[in-house]
């Protein structure tokens, strides 16, 4: 699953495009509206607009599957 709810704030998973590690984050608000969230990328230190219901990267165009290692 990429999503966890368990908490009071989600947590989405998602590639890296700069370094192309998974990178665990969380976004606060839950009622956000927009499908993209900009979350802090711990593996590159940028800042990544990221779809919270696919968990891909805006511009993201690949068709490799997120689940899994990349």
């Amino acid at each position: 699953d990429r999503f966890c709810t368990g908490g009071q704030m989600p947590e989405i998973v998602f590639r890296c495009p700069e370094t192309g590690y998974k990178v665990q984050a969380t976004f606060e608000d839950q009622r956000v509206q927009d499908a993209f969230v900009r979350l802090a990328c711990m593996a590159c230190g940028l800042d990544h607009a990221v779809n919270r219901y696919t968990a891909r990267v805006e511009g993201d165009h690949c068709d490799a599957p997120l689940d899994g290692d990349f």
